[in-house]
């Protein structure tokens, strides 16, 4: 059966208009196949699957001998590709059943992780937290008890000593409050924001030299007031600690849009170079490394606004100072 496959092969139908003037080449040959089957008529269409032949379509004529017009071929060509598209299809959706299998299991890993890693940090923070206390105290203590003894230049290592405990303390801190950040459900409320920004202030230690503008009639939020007070408390420290100028000028304030409110923490500060805007959302990184800083502030904030689908971006120049935007959906 050369001539038949190699007619499928083309893209092309084969056809048999009367099976009696086959030549008669054998009993294994195309006539003696047809025949006994009292075929007297035969037509078959390719199945090509991506360039592929994949099978055929045949139609047989018993009662009479059939000679197919080209009007009749192309609707048996459009069923043969109707044919190859529903096998096509089937294979699509159990190739995107599978897919969606393998991410449901890869997501429930992920978040299986994710919960054991958060309790891990959870579980070390607090037992580090133990020891650095007692560091700190009977350092505090020697310094105290020995501060006529012990002239300045001795006392330096230690107050560096009870410097890097203030910053390990800080570090531990803000990876308590990174692996928090998802673990709070059950306390989500109405969040009036004027009285939340007015209690972030007060806990904020505001230099004198700083002026802090917050706009009025802030919308209230569903949602976590711990998570909404540690995006403003972070924003607002860190406007206060880059500020170079004589007189700090912060601004807090929003817009009110469609489907969200965009907020935004605006300062007067030293500013911050385009090639670290990405950069400083990501975890221990600060843009310089003196002070106790964790360098966590920014990401932990990112996580927030992440956590409730909203975005976080900003605007800076050098010198002129920053803005951070960051959008929280109405509902």
């Amino acid at each position: 059966m050369t001539q038949w496959l190699e007619a499928h092969k083309k893209g092309e139908a084969f056809f048999v208009e009367d099976v009696s003037l086959l030549p008669d080449d054998g009993e294994y040959g195309l006539r003696a196949i047809l025949e006994p089957q009292g075929i007297k008529s035969l037509i078959t269409i390719p199945k090509i699957k991506n360039n592929e032949l994949i099978g055929f379509i045949g139609f047989d004529s018993v009662k009479k001998i059939n000679k197919y017009n080209d009007k009749e071929k192309e609707i048996l060509f459009v069923f043969a590709n109707m044919l190859v598209n529903v096998k096509q299809r089937k294979e699509y959706e159990d190739q995107i059943k599978e897919q969606e299998r393998k991410k449901e299991e890869l997501l429930k890993s992920l978040s299986q992780q994710n919960v054991e890693l958060n309790e891990y940090a959870h579980v070390v923070s607090h037992d580090l937290k133990a020891p650095l206390i007692n560091i700190h105290t009977l350092v505090g203590w020697f310094m105290y008890d020995h501060k006529d003894k012990v002239s300045k230049e001795d006392m330096k290592p230690l107050e560096q000593a009870l410097f890097n405990v203030e910053k390990m303390d800080f570090l531990i801190k803000g990876i308590l409050d990174y692996s928090t950040v998802e673990r709070l459900g059950s306390e989500d409320k109405h969040v009036d924001f004027n009285e939340m920004i007015d209690e972030v202030l007060q806990t904020v230690l505001t230099p004198s030299d700083t002026t802090i503008t917050v706009q009025e009639n802030l919308p209230t939020l569903f949602g976590n007031t711990w998570r909404y007070k540690q995006v403003f408390q972070n924003l607002i420290q860190n406007a206060i600690k880059y500020s170079d100028k004589d007189h700090g000028i912060i601004d807090v304030g929003f817009s009110e849009k469609p489907e969200h409110y965009e907020f935004y923490v605006k300062d007067n500060g030293m500013g911050i170079k385009a090639d670290y805007f990405d950069k400083i959302f990501k975890v221990f990184t600060k843009l310089e490394s003196t002070g106790a800083s964790s360098g966590i502030g920014l990401s932990i904030v990112k996580k927030i606004i992440t956590y409730y689908n909203g975005s976080i971006w900003l605007e800076s120049e050098e010198g002129i100072g920053s803005t951070f935007f960051f959008t929280l959906p109405k509902s």
